[in-house]
């Protein structure tokens, strides 16, 4: 049996690890907890997950051929998705980036009250003598009426009482005593808040006792390396018990780490923090909470999780909170129309605003969009596809150091920002809608997306910038330094799918409501994404159905509104009640069944012509 073992090391992360003969090294690297960015889950499709082999052996696939040159096979670098060890192995894996464009803030609308569920009692109880036919559970009861409490509580009041203390504290959610705290113990109360996305993780450390944000954390989602979107992860949580639970143990170890982080930089102990707040798409929280997605992966995409959902910290597996902590989920619209829109509307506060005309769009792998009529509120989600987030872009990648992040023209050239002071090595979402803007308005492509025939009648420096490659057209955005990067056509059919996709389901619920865009009193844009892009040329792209260059004013951004909507109802219980009720009334417009869809995704597919 040991002889059918390989064993991988990943060098520059010193981990070992080893697996079975067949097995990939994307699949050691899983084993040894070593993050390998795999868009496509591992089929093989992206060509995104390469390492260097230091030592032994790999048989070379297509897909290598594919998506790595001569040059590059001939160095040692492979597809860790398709690398099958023939023996024991040495990788370099690429470092994880240490510079991102992470938005971890957000806007909240309206007045925020301060109410949270989470509070200290203090309680004094006599001793009890002799012929007393009291008992200190009798006593606590009264001193606190209502109460819940559980066989932890009773042992920690056995202690309290024992040591001849009649002074303390009880740690309260609502009407349940979490845990008694002696004497004069400290009355800080923490909590934590996180948004889960599908590419990346947003927190922050909460002081409930004055509601007073203590810091802030954000990291890449590492289930990144089970595919780039929600089906690619559904999938494989789907295919086995084990798939499941390594998929959700990435997750919970993950926030586990982060709450740690700020737990460690705010110099509090994780004990004192007894409360995790979640906002994440229904894909995200199932897996963090383990439960089973295969409802989701397939028509007609049922979720498990409803109404908001309380686990208990031990439960799920958290090891840096109160034991007897509660995890809060955010309640679930239903479908794709998850605990991260619902936060997005506690946060804009739409279902409390009667006056207006909203529109709500979060755009991401999984666009959902939330139309506010005068308080009826209707909401669809769209699946985008990852293609704004960097994934399925020849030279894509996430918000990090490298990423071509802004592109501007500039009379007869293009000139490109990128994240950080070195070359760019990629292109993220903003710099693609830039780049997919300036081309539109310098002529270089058409409303179908096509590459113009003429390009001698362009600015030498745009005609210089459009080639081909393998047969192949594209755009060559930087050519400095030791990466290439550029836009082909493939590359524009990916962004209008996405771009398609969200446009259509937005004019899907305006259809629904007898109205047009140009109509809308504001429209907020949540997510990191939104805040990034220019706005301009976000509608001269064609991701927002904007009638006129006018419509450009109403438009903003409400950064990270999903974990500023989750810190809302973690500071106000009343708020938190009023989201769950106002959820069950959101009309859920489904567009997979749609019969319209099509045709407005049809149409959503041409480039706009702006006036």
């Amino acid at each position: 049996m040991e002889d059918s073992l390989i064993q991988v090391k990943f060098l520059n992360h010193k981990h070992s690890v080893h697996i079975n003969r067949g097995e990939t090294v994307l699949d050691a690297a899983k084993k040894a907890g070593v993050y390998i960015n795999s868009p496509c889950g591992g089929m093989g499709l992206c060509g995104k997950c390469r390492v260097l082999i230091k030592s032994g052996q790999t048989r070379i696939t297509a897909e290598e051929r594919k998506f790595l040159s001569p040059e590059e096979l001939e160095k040692g670098f492979r597809l860790a998705c398709k690398a099958v060890p023939e023996g024991d192995l040495a990788v370099q894996a690429e470092e994880k980036k240490t510079e991102s464009k992470i938005l971890s803030t957000g806007v909240l609308n309206g007045e925020l009250k301060f109410q949270p569920a989470l509070g200290v009692k203090d309680v004094k109880i006599p001793k009890l003598e002799l012929g007393c036919e009291k008992s200190y559970s009798g006593l606590l009861e009264e001193k606190l009426p209502g109460a819940s409490y559980d066989l932890s509580i009773l042992r920690e009041l056995a202690d309290i009482t024992a040591s001849g203390e009649d002074s303390f504290r009880a740690v309260m959610v609502g009407s349940q005593i979490l845990t008694l705290k002696r004497g004069q113990a400290s009355q800080s109360l923490f909590a934590v808040c996180f948004d889960i996305g599908t590419t990346t993780i947003a927190g922050e450390l909460v002081n409930l006792s004055t509601g007073e944000s203590v810091d802030s954390v954000s990291a890449g989602n590492e289930q990144g390396g089970y595919g780039a979107d929600v089906l690619s992860r559904i999938n494989y949580s789907s295919q086995s018990s084990e798939n499941l639970k390594d998929i959700s143990d990435v997750i919970v170890s993950q926030i586990d780490e982060l709450i740690s982080r700020l737990c460690v930089r705010s110099g509090i102990e994780p004990e004192t923090v007894y409360s995790l707040f979640v906002a994440g798409n229904t894909t995200m929280l199932q897996l963090f909470a383990g439960i089973n997605c295969s409802n989701l992966g397939k028509i007609p995409f049922i979720n498990v999780l409803g109404r908001g959902t309380l686990l208990k910290a031990k439960e799920v597996g958290l090891k840096n909170l109160f034991p007897e902590g509660d995890v809060y989920l955010m309640p679930v619209i239903g479908g794709f129309l998850g605990g991260d829109t619902t936060a997005c509307i506690a946060a804009a506060n739409l279902n409390s605003e009667k006056q207006k005309l909203q529109l709500l769009v979060d755009i991401g792998t999984n666009g959902e969009i939330v139309l506010n009529n005068y308080g009826e509120i209707t909401a669809a989600s769209t699946a985008a596809g990852p293609a704004l987030e960097g994934a399925k872009i020849s030279c894509g990648m996430r918000a990090d150091t490298g990423a071509v992040d802004e592109c501007s023209l500039d009379g007869g050239d293009i000139n490109c920002g990128c994240i950080g002071s070195g070359e760019p090595e990629g292109i993220c979402g903003s710099g693609l809608i830039d780049a997919i803007a300036c081309m539109l308005e310098a002529g270089v492509i058409n409303m179908m997306g096509h590459f113009t025939d003429k390009p001698e009648s362009l600015p030498d420096g745009i005609q210089t910038r459009i080639q081909k490659k393998n047969g192949e057209m594209e755009f060559v955005l930087s050519d400095s330094g030791s990466k290439h990067v550029s836009i082909t056509q493939r590359d524009i059919r990916e962004f209008q799918l996405a771009a398609g996709a969200i446009r259509a389901g937005i004019n899907i619920l305006l259809k629904r409501s007898g109205l047009k865009f140009s109509q809308l009193d504001e429209v907020l844009l949540a997510g990191g994404f939104g805040a990034f892009l220019n706005v301009e040329n976000a509608c001269r792209a064609g991701l927002l159905p904007c009638e006129s260059t006018g419509c450009v004013s109403r438009i903003s951004s409400i950064g990270n509104a999903a974990l500023a909507g989750v810190k809302r109802v973690l500071l106000d219980s009343s708020a938190k009640e009023k989201l769950e009720i106002d959820c069950r009334e959101i009309k859920h417009v489904e567009l997979s069944v749609d019969t319209d869809f099509q045709m407005e995704f049809s149409e959503a597919m041409l480039f706009p012509q702006i006036s």
